[in-house]
């Protein structure tokens, strides 16, 4: 008789069922924790992660692009970056599912990857060590799955601001690690962050994205901010002792001197301030 006068909202309805279903995981992390408190904990993050995967794909995003830097962070015996693959690839598929994905003509990267990876199939055929050749595909198949979850998910701009922001702050946040283990005699070879060589390239790499959101910012605070991050990054690639990294970064500021000032900095005027600072501090 009430459902006859009060009409049905179908927001309640839903809320209802968001919280019969919290109850119900509620509890199966109850039990699961009885029985094992890291395969409760696991079933958490999973859980967490499909969710993110569905309605915040982008943060998702943005946590593969941290984990590639701590080469050597294990969890259960499993690196960071293969515990990525499978988040990057349950990305990609779920935006497939949900449809809106246009995709345009393949370009010639596309084409370059699709063909390298086939090379990099086919020499199995021909290797002497399968085992080796196998893990190395392995590795190949996780650097595909993340690139096509960053090629599913971004779409424009906007998206990629995020990105380029948490990269440069985690960047500068490891730089500056490896400077105070230089400066405390800590070996390279070493370091919790793992194999210097690699660590050094991915600054060489995050180094024009901290120049790039320089020249888009506008407060004061915020260029500050990056100016010092910029510091570390750079800081950090000569504390790793790693030659490939110097000639990397010296080339990568060849070639900011020589492009355009439009691509990386809001002005000429800005550009000449900033090779004059690196100048001063060289």
């Amino acid at each position: 008789m009430i459902a006859r006068v009060t009409p049905r909202d179908n927001r309640d309805t839903l809320g209802m069922m968001v919280i019969a279903a919290a109850m119900l995981v509620a509890a199966a992390t109850g039990i699961l924790a009885a029985i094992s408190v890291k395969t409760a904990a696991a079933a958490v993050i999973g859980l967490v992660t499909m969710l993110a995967a569905i309605f915040r794909p982008v943060v998702v995003i943005l946590i593969l692009f941290l984990t590639v830097y701590p080469s050597t962070l294990t969890l259960a015996g499993i690196s960071i970056q293969r515990l990525g693959g499978p988040l990057a690839l349950l990305v990609a598929v779920t935006q497939l599912l949900r449809g809106g994905v246009h995709l345009r003509r393949p370009t010639l990267t596309l084409v370059l990857v699709v063909a390298y990876a086939g090379l990099a199939a086919a020499s199995l055929s021909w290797s002497s060590s399968v085992s080796g050749t196998l893990d190395a595909l392995a590795s190949l198949g996780i650097s595909l799955a993340y690139m096509a979850a960053v090629l599913l998910v971004l779409k424009d701009s906007r998206d990629l601001l995020p990105i380029f922001w948490a990269v440069t702050l985690w960047s500068a946040l490891l730089g500056g690690w490896w400077i105070l283990s230089y400066a405390r005699g800590d070996s390279r070879e070493f370091n919790a962050l793992g194999d210097p060589n690699f660590f050094a390239a991915l600054q060489v790499v995050a180094a024009p994205l901290a120049l790039a959101l320089i020249g888009a910012t506008r407060r004061r605070a915020a260029r500050i901010v990056l100016y010092v991050a910029l510091v570390l990054i750079a800081g950090s690639i000569p504390a790793s002792l790693s030659r490939g990294g110097m000639v990397a970064l010296i080339l990568t500021g060849v070639v900011v001197a020589i492009i355009p000032s439009v691509y990386l900095f809001s002005s000429g005027a800005q550009k000449r301030n900033f090779f004059l600072g690196v100048a001063v501090m060289s």
